[in-house]
Parts: C-alpha cells; sequence; structure tokens
C-alpha cells in the first residue's frame, strides 16, 4: 500500500490529476490511515470539489471518504470565512460534523438550521431528524422526518425511520412505516429485523416469527433473528421449538453470552436445571458487564437453576448479585425470599426481603401471604 500511496502521491501534485486521481488518493489514505498524508489529501478533496461541482452523486461518494480527514484536521480548514471556498453545502455537512465531533451540539443545531435555510431538501430535513434523536427530542424528530417524507416519498430510510421514532411512542401507525420501507427497498434485511420486534413488542409472536425468518433468508448468519425466533416460541410456551432455535443460536455464535443466558432461561422453563446451571455460568463468564439490566437477568436465571438444584448456598449469592445489580426488581426480591424461606429458612432474612417487597408494591398478595407464614414459623420457633 506504501507503493500505491507513493505513486499516487505523484500522480494527484501534477496539474492533469483527475478526479478520480484525487478520489484514489484519499481512499488509500484514509484506507491505511496514513496521516502524515492528510494534508494533502485535503488538498486533493478541495481540487476534486471544484472538477466535480456539479455532479452531486461523485460529491457525496467523496465527502463520505474524506470524513475521517475533516476529523483529522478540524476546524482549521473549516473556519468561518471559507477559505478554501469548498463548494457551501458540503463546507456546512463538515461544520455540522465537525460541531457534532467536538459536542458542540447547538453550534451543530444553529448550522443545519442554516443548511435548511438555503436548501430545504428532504436530505437536510433527514439529517436534522437524526440530530434531534439523537438528543431524544422526539417530537421534533417527528416534525422533520414529516417533512422529509413529504418532499420524497420514495425514500425507504425515511419511513423505516419513522416507523422506530413511532414506536418510541408506542404508536401503532409505526408498523404502516416499517411495510412502507419494505415495499420500496423488499431486500433490506434490517427492515425485516426491525419489524419483528416490533411485532413482538406487540406479542402478534407468529407475524414476528416470520419477519426473523425472512430476515434469516437475506442474511443467514444473522444470530439476533434465530434467538428471537427462540424468544417468540418461549413466550408462546412452545418450549420445544424455542429450545432448538436457541441449540442453533449458541452453534452460531459459541462466545456470544445472549445465546447462552436464552438457551439457559429455556432450560429452566424445562425443569433442566443443571443444563440451565452451566449455560448461564457460560453467560456470565462471557458477559461484558456493560449492561447492568442484561447481567441481573443471567444472575437472576442462574439463582433459579441453584435453588432448584438445592444449591441454596450458591443461590443466595447470585440473587444478591442480581440485586446489587438491579435492587427494586420485585421477581428477584421474591426469588431471594423464597431461596431464604424454603431453601436455606432463614426465617428472618426472608421477613426482610418480603418488607422490601412491600415497600414498592404494598398490595403485592404474594408477600402478603409470605409474610403471614413467616410470621407464623418465626413465632413457632420462638
Amino acid at each position: 500500500y506504501e507503493d500505491v500511496i507513493k505513486n499516487l502521491c505523484e500522480i494527484v501534485k501534477t496539474d492533469n490529476a483527475t478526479f478520480n486521481n484525487y478520489y484514489a488518493f484519499i481512499e488509500a489514505v484514509v484506507s491505511f490511515l496514513d496521516t502524515k498524508n492528510y494534508p494533502l489529501a485535503y488538498n486533493c478533496f478541495i481540487k476534486a470539489n471544484f472538477l466535480e461541482n456539479k455532479n452531486s452523486e461523485n460529491l457525496k461518494k467523496l465527502y463520505k471518504k474524506a470524513e475521517t480527514i475533516i476529523k483529522y484536521l478540524g476546524f482549521n480548514y473549516f473556519n468561518d470565512n471559507n477559505t478554501y471556498k469548498i463548494q457551501r453545502d458540503f463546507y456546512l455537512r463538515a461544520r455540522f460534523m465537525l460541531y457534532m465531533y467536538a459536542t458542540k451540539y447547538q453550534n451543530a443545531l444553529d448550522t443545519l438550521s442554516v443548511m435548511i435555510k438555503e436548501n430545504p431538501s428532504s436530505e437536510n430535513f433527514y439529517i436534522r431528524s437524526k440530530f434531534y434523536i439523537m438528543q431524544n427530542k422526539y417530537k421534533f424528530a417527528l416534525q422533520d422526518i414529516n417533512t422529509a417524507i413529504s418532499i420524497n416519498t420514495n425514500k425507504a430510510d425515511y419511513y423505516f425511520n419513522r416507523a422506530l421514532l413511532k414506536q418510541k411512542s408506542n404508536n401503532d401507525e409505526a408498523l404502516n412505516d416499517f411495510d412502507t420501507a419494505i415495499t420500496i427497498e423488499p431486500e433490506n434485511y434490517l427492515f425485516y429485523y426491525s419489524r419483528g420486534i416490533y411485532q413482538e413488542s406487540k406479542k402478534n409472536f407468529k407475524n414476528a416469527i416470520d419477519d426473523f425468518k425472512k430476515t434469516l433468508q437475506l442474511e443467514p448468519n444473522h444470530t439476533l433473528s434465530v434467538i428471537e425466533i427462540s424468544w417468540c416460541y418461549y413466550k408462546m410456551l412452545k418450549y420445544e421449538e424455542a429450545y432448538n432455535f436457541a441449540n442453533a443460536a449458541v452453534k452460531m455464535e459459541q462466545n456470544n453470552s445472549s445465546c447462552y443466558y436464552v438457551r439457559g432461561t429455556i432450560e429452566n422453563a424445562g425443569k433442566m436445571y443443571e443444563e440451565a446451571k452451566s449455560d448461564l455460568e457460560k453467560g456470565i463468564q462471557l458477559d461484558n458487564k456493560t449492561d447492568k439490566i442484561w447481567s441481573s437477568k443471567l444472575y437472576y436465571q442462574k439463582a433459579w437453576a441453584e435453588y432448584k438444584l438445592s444449591n441454596n448456598t450458591q443461590a443466595q449469592t447470585d440473587i444478591q448479585q442480581a440485586l446489587k445489580l438491579c435492587p427494586n426488581q420485585i421477581a428477584y426480591l421474591i426469588l431471594a425470599m423464597d431461596i431464604e424461606f424454603f431453601g436455606t429458612k432463614n426465617y428472618y432474612n426472608a421477613q426482610g426481603f418480603c418488607r422490601e417487597i412491600l415497600k414498592i408494591d404494598s398490595e403485592n398478595r404474594r408477600a402478603i401471604l409470605a409474610q403471614e407464614k413467616i410470621t407464623d414459623m418465626i413465632h413457632d420457633e420462638i
């Protein structure tokens, strides 16, 4: 690659260099992170702008390639006066990108507003809608993406992202937008997968499975779809089918914590506690510990398997770890109470967990009945 860059260097320094020469040089420099040649590559970017200033599609491709260089060089080349006379549209896009990279979000929004004022295109409204999504300003995001769609009704990504926005607000019209995105771009596996997730959230498990299977037709190595099919069958109480797909997921990704969690959960439901214990131990070992809620679920399911195997000390350790990560989960507190009451027969500890449950849900029937039994057991001990 050094020889390639060296040869291209010689070409782009000449007056006869073409747009394709500049593009190839920028692509090579970026691909191999050759930072010492970034300034020259940037100058090539400027020259290429002048050569192709009427061909927006070629400039878009060039701009994407140059993003890394622009980030590296920063605002020096994209000053307020636009000293290098970069084409206005791309200059504003670069300024927006740099402000985002520098986490100067108000400046980024101001730049976006200028872009829209000067060029109220569907793409610019779409870009601002994505900015609003990043800022969790979903109402403004929806307004902009609606405008983008009113300008251009044939962009699948617009409908797809509007569907995701509507999904966040529990708007049932999300399904129509997923359908439209798929109609426009029927070979995009991500659209089917996302619609499947939506269908699953609405308990339309059969439709969700169909979408996940279509995802796998288009992208056979999409492990997440296999996992979700397993979950759907599990929620439909079809444990054999769920178990078969969980096995398939483990075979596809043997170092994926999620696969072992799913299979372990299904094994617990099927009273295969030794197998569940083994899978959940593997899941905990592979867990990257970045998501507390996710990690707590692993420990909760393992605590359940240990409890059913009468390994009460280990069950105590696991459920305590789950509660440490998510202290107010009633399901975790109920299991902790059961371990103490039925397993270790430590009624005082069980009573403590019972009180914690009733603090969160004062009408929890399970805890109320348990409290009465625990009080009787403590009274009998005395």
